[in-house]
């Protein structure tokens, strides 16, 4: 699913990218922010009032079961107020991530099950003929690697490469298209979805 808004006060587009990989039990959600000059980015998560959050730096459990991975500079946790019956103020956790970006933001969030020893690693691409790393606004992807050997990559490719070569390099998997998901299990492609 893809959502995308203009913000007209801040002259910002945002887009929202959600995959579901039901097999694996993974949520991810791609975030991208395009406003001209420098900006600092803050996201919310509101977490479920039953579920206790544990902070292990760039992952976070909720309760016994779920993992949360972002790809965010900082992250930190804090309270906040909801109403489970109107004039009903209860407390419950917000996950907060916050990073700067110039011109152009994209931060990852995957949810997963903790037992299955969700990691979220950024992956730097490569354009097609040239060692070089590409910005994050022509080529983006993460690899969220699960303690079972498989390992799921998604790549990104947020501006339409008109010229040039259209073929980019993520962590030794040439990917083509808008958005794609790799299934790899100890290192071998097992499946591929060009989303977009």
């Amino acid at each position: 699913m893809v959502l995308s808004y203009f913000d007209s006060q801040n002259q910002a587009t945002v887009t929202r990218y959600v995959i579901s990989i039901p097999e694996a039990k993974l949520w991810a959600t791609i975030d991208m922010i395009r406003a001209q000059g420098h900006h600092q980015w803050q996201h919310y998560w509101q977490v479920a009032p039953q579920l206790k959050v544990l902070n292990n730096g760039q992952q976070l459990d909720l309760g016994e079961e779920f993992r949360l991975a972002t790809t965010s500079d900082t992250v930190s946790l804090s309270q906040t107020l909801w109403a489970p019956r109107y004039n009903q103020l209860e407390h419950l956790s917000r996950i907060e991530t916050e990073q700067d970006f110039t011109n152009f933001g994209i931060q990852g969030t995957v949810v997963g099950r903790q037992s299955d020893g969700v990691q979220l690693i950024s992956i730097t691409p490569t354009q097609s003929g040239s060692e070089l790393a590409v910005t994050t606004s022509a080529a983006w992807g993460i690899n969220v690697k699960l303690n079972n050997g498989d390992d799921f990559l998604i790549t990104l490719q947020p501006d339409n490469t008109i010229v040039g070569r259209k073929l980019f390099w993520f962590d030794g998997i040439e990917a083509y298209g808008t958005l794609n998901v790799f299934k790899r299990h100890n290192g071998n492609v097992v499946y591929h979805e060009q989303i977009l």
